[in-house]
This record gives structure tokens, sequence and C-alpha cells, in this order.
């Protein structure tokens, strides 16, 4: 009885915060890693814990759990402590940093005595390990309960399935690149971007009942507006019209209307367009209106619409793009599964649709190259030019990577502030090394990491802008600073900005392969309603499942991958396949593909592989480096 009377419930902000990669700092030198952690931990951590009015209910060796009273305390202080460990870690090699990763949810706690418990406590801890490097995760109710208290962005990580859980979590990410926190009456902009945070839909199937609960807020724009669009981008957008219930049962409207919302929600997170408000395309529901006059009325390019159909057994989701300058239909497609699993197959649909539709090589991309090309050079603006490069660049070929980097200097030239263009010619530097066509590399990659972290800086960038620049530091941390933590924390960041693009994802796989982590890859790879366009290298899974195979030394598995592979480009297909068949020992295929190597790229020796090919461990270098020496390429 006397155990039950100390007990209590009540709802608490509980922020759980946990050091990366302690056992490998420990491993390195115990006694200094414990000594900087407990100097981190009583010089920062519990005077700000204190100063927000928290206590630390609970330390662990590698981290600790503290309880506030108040969401805004808690949120904020997460952001003091991120910032302020990016400060103490100044000058630390990048091997002997502590970094920290923090979660902050609300939830109902039991207090006994000095310690915490519950539900609460269990959803915070599952958001420090869902959270970044150096970075902070919220929950959605902390979101909706900071409305405009703070001035913080946020971007959506969606919904989670963790350990000991039942339902999914829903991740936010706080992004740390503003400015200080000040109390009190936030700025315009603050209260815009806070307002769009809290205008967000959170959409949630109820299992007994199948029913979409919505969020009842008036939503005027989505997540693209935070920053102002380039006057091009603005005009490159779509509007989702609510699909239409054809199952003949009024009842099953909430169908149609989940599939309107996901897609909506799905499209906007993708940096290559902008999505039109869900509200505004709401008007249009059940009304009879040409496609383009609802262009001109919402200021649309593009419109997406469609049907569902839901019956006892079966589900067909019917999904058109329509142009509302002509009226034409750009594409169209159906999908068809069982009604037993209709969110899923809802789901699913969706992030197909996305990818076709909104990829960095989807459908609206794909028009917007065309009308950069039928311009006049000297007309052409920043968004223009950028598009232009953009499809001279993604042919990856030393010829058209000049001539990308030839036109993003011109409108560089011509538009002077342009974070987007700033960004995209540090790409071009990149790719004249990654592709083993530079003549001076070092000065490529230094030249490169100065236009990123310029473009980066540059206030407003466009969605576009933030994640080409964050891309590109991912890689950049590999090759030119061998920071593999920060390449990895930049890696969440570019798949939380656009995690349904097939050129983000295969990209990141490959970094993951990179990084050690081949299964992580493969998982990657594996993911269901991705549209991969196996046309562009640097969207078809094949050559990168070969990779991952070949790192976990399935060899057979990589060769049956890397034959699918249509692109045979020199340092990429050709360098693995050649690996794989030498060291699944057939020698004269192997010598074969080398020589096809050396024609597509005379500069090909085991010099060039090791730079184009950097691994985290040396034994993963040595048995793609061992296997090309077996296949014939020359030292260099």
């Amino acid at each position: 009885m006397m155990a039950e009377e100390r007990m209590q419930r009540h709802l608490a902000a509980i922020l759980a915060a946990d050091v990366v990669a302690y056992t490998r700092l420990m491993e390195a030198d115990e006694s200094d890693t414990f000594a900087r952690f407990r100097a981190h931990r009583n010089e920062l951590f519990e005077p700000e814990i204190k100063k927000h009015n928290g206590r630390i209910f609970k330390l662990t060796g590698d981290g600790m759990l503290a309880e506030f009273g108040s969401v805004v305390d808690a949120v904020e202080c997460a952001v003091v402590l991120q910032r302020g460990m990016v400060a103490r870690n100044e000058g630390v090699p990048s091997d002997r940093r502590i970094e920290m990763r923090i979660g902050v949810t609300l939830g109902d706690v039991i207090l006994d005595g000095e310690d915490c418990y519950g539900e609460g406590v269990n959803i915070a801890a599952r958001l420090q390990q869902l959270s970044p490097q150096g970075g902070i995760c919220v929950s959605q109710t902390v979101v909706d309960h900071l409305g405009n208290k703070l001035p913080l962005d946020f971007t959506d990580l969606g919904a989670h399935q963790v350990k000991n859980l039942a339902k999914p979590v829903h991740a936010w990410q706080v992004r740390l690149d503003g400015s200080p926190l000040h109390r009190g009456r936030p700025t315009n902009t603050a209260r815009k971007r806070s307002w769009l945070v809290a205008a967000s839909i959170a959409v949630a199937a109820l299992a007994a009942g199948m029913i979409w609960v919505l969020y009842p807020r008036d939503i005027a724009v989505l997540t693209h507006t935070t920053q102002p669009p380039l006057s091009q981008v603005a005009a490159q957008s779509v509007a989702v019209l609510p699909f239409t219930n054809v199952s003949g049962d009024p009842a099953l409207d909430y169908f149609a209307d989940g599939v309107t919302e996901t897609l909506t929600a799905g499209l906007s997170r993708s940096p290559a367009i902008r999505v039109i408000a869900r509200t505004s395309a709401a008007a249009y529901k059940g009304k009879a209106v040409d496609v383009r006059q609802i262009g001109r009325e919402l200021g649309a390019q593009f419109i997406l619409e469609g049907s569902v159909q839901k019956g006892a057994d079966k589900v067909r989701i019917v999904a058109q793009l329509i142009d509302t300058a002509t009226g034409d239909h750009v594409w169209s497609d159906r999908y068809d599964g069982e009604a037993a699993d209709a969110l899923a197959l809802q789901d699913e649909v969706a992030e197909m649709v996305i990818g076709s539709v909104g990829g960095n090589h989807g459908l609206i991309r794909k028009q917007e190259y065309e009308q950069a090309w039928g311009k006049d050079q000297a007309n052409l603006d920043e968004y223009d030019y950028f598009l232009r490069g953009q499809q001279l660049f993604s042919r990856f070929t030393k010829e058209d990577t000049l001539r990308a980097l030839a036109v993003w200097q011109e409108g560089l030239a011509r538009n002077q502030g342009s974070g987007l263009l700033r960004i995209v010619v540090g790409w071009a530097h990149f790719q004249l090394f990654y592709g083993g066509w530079s003549e001076a590399p070092d000065a490529d990659l230094q030249r490169a990491f100065e236009l990123v972290e310029q473009g980066l800086a540059t206030r407003p960038l466009p969605p576009i802008g933030k994640y080409n620049g964050h891309l590109l530091r991912a890689w950049l941390q590999v090759y030119h600073k061998k920071d593999w933590d920060q390449a990895w924390h930049e890696r969440d960041i570019v798949l939380a900005l656009n995690p349904n693009d097939a050129s983000t994802i295969v990209s990141m796989a490959e970094l993951a392969i990179q990084s050690g982590q081949p299964d992580e890859a493969i998982a990657s790879l594996s993911r269901e309603g991705i549209s991969w366009d196996t046309s562009y290298i640097f969207s078809s899974p094949h050559v990168h499942f070969g990779m991952a195979y070949f790192m976990k030394g399935e060899y057979q598995t990589a060769l049956e991958h890397l034959q699918r592979e249509p692109n045979l480009d020199p340092l990429y297909t050709l360098a693995f396949l050649a690996a794989t068949y030498a060291e699944l020992g057939q020698l004269e295929e192997a010598r074969a593909t080398a020589r096809k190597i050396l024609a597509g790229n005379a500069n090909a020796t085991l010099a060039l592989m090791r730079a184009v090919w950097p691994f985290r461990r040396e034994a993963d270098s040595e048995r793609l480096i061992g296997a090309l020496r077996k296949a014939g390429l020359p030292e260099g």
C-alpha cells in the first residue's frame, strides 16, 4: 500500500538524450571519454535543464532522461543543448567528438518517488533513437502543442513502427540551422512557420471502423511555402483534386478522402514541385469544371485526379496527371489490390504516384526540362538555368558535365545571389571528380565544398536547393572531409527531404554500401512502391544491389543484379561486374570487362578506383581493388 500511495500519474514533457557511438568512443579511450562526457553533463546539460525548469530523473552510462512541466521548455532546452554541443566540439577531431541524439515527447507518466515510468518515457527513448546524429526528434503531440510559441522549422519523418510499442510513432525532426531562440512574441515569419507546422495533416486509420480521422485545421498552403519560392518554381505546381468514390456506397467516401490526403501530403515533401493547398483543391469536389479553368484559378500547371472503387474483396485506384495548359493527359495508371489490406494499398499507390509524378526524374520535372530548352538563352532566369544544366548533368558524361557547368556558371553570373545555382555549380565540380574526368581532383573537391557551404547559407533557399545542397554535402563529407559520421547525418537529412525519390534512395544506398552497411542498402532498395527509372544509372537499383551483394561476398547474387543493369558505365557497372567475375573465378570474363572499362575511360587505373570508391573499412576497399587487380586493371 505504501508503494501504491507514492505512485502518481501526470502529463509531462520527457527529454531522452544519448551519446552517439558511445561504445566505439569508450573502446578507443575509456577514461578520456568518461571524463569528457561527465564534463558535458555537469557544465551544459544539468545547468540548462535546471534553467528550463526541468529535472533529470535518470542517468545512464551514456545518456539521461529529464522531465519538464512544459513542452516549450523541453524543446527549447533540447535546441540549446545541441547547439551547445556543437560549440563544445569545435576543434575536436571527428572521431573523438561526443555527439548526442535527443528525443522529446509529451505523454502520460507514472511518478514513483523520484523516477518516471510509462508510455511517455518509452516514446521519448524511441524518438531519441530515430534522431540523426546531433539532432532532435519530437512527436506529433509536441508539434501540435508548440503552436507558434517557438521560431522553429520541422521536417516530417513520417510514422515509424518502433520496438515495444503497438502504435506507430509519428516523428518530426527539429531543424537546427535557424537563428537563436527568443522567448516572447514570435516574429511574423516564426508565426507563419509555426502555423504551417500546426496546419499539417495527420491521418490515422482506426482499425475497428476503418475511419480516417483528420485534424480539424484550416490549411491554406503546404510546407513548401516556408521559404519564398523562386518565381519560376511557383509556376511548376500541382493540385491534387479530391479523388472520386465510384463504389456506389457514400459510406466509403472516407477512403477516397484518405487517398487524396496521402497523395497531397506525400507530394508536398518532394522538393521538385509545389503543391496547391488541400482546401483550395477541395472546393472543386463533385463539380464538373474544365481542368484548364481549375489551373487558371489555382495557379496550377498540373492536375492530379482519380477515382477509387472499394468492394468486399477488391480495391481499385485510378490516377491521372493532366496538363492544365492544354487539357492533355500526361500520364495515367491503375492499381488493384485486396480490400482486406486497403490502407496498405493506398500507401503503396501513393508512393508509386509520387515517384512517377514528383521525383527528380518524374513527369513534372521532365516537362520543365522541355520548357527550359525551348526558351531563348538570353531570357533564361535562375530556375531555367538550373533546369537546363540539370538535364545535361544527368547524362553523366564528361562533355555534358562541362556543358552543365558552363550553363550554371553563366546563370550564377546573371543571378549572383542564387544559392541554388551556387550549389549546382558545386555539383558540377564534384561530378568531374566522381566521374574520373577531373584534371585537378583536389581543387574540384575544394571548390565544390566552398560552393555548397555558401549555397546552404543563402536565405531564402528553395526546397530544391536545400535538397541538392545536403545531398552534395553528404558526399563531400566522404570524399573531401573523410568524416563518415557527418556524412551519415547528412544522409538522414536528405532522406527526410525527399523520401520517395528513386535517385535519392539509390544515392543514399551507395553511401550505406561505402559506409560498410550493405544490408541497410539492400533494405532501402527493396522498398515497395518506388518508381524506378532504369534508363538513368542513378535512379536504377540494379547496379547498387550488385554493389551491396558484392560487398557481402554473395557474388553470384551480385552478378545476377549487375547483368540486369542497362547503363554500362566504366567506373560503376563495369567496375563491379569485372570485380564480381574475378571473385567468381571467371577470369576470362573479368579481363574482357576490364578491357571495356579502359575503352570507356583510359584513366581507369586502380589508383583512380581507390579515389572514386573510398570505403570506411579498409577491408572493403582491399576486396574491390584486389578483385580489379585480378581482372587486369593497371595500377596507375
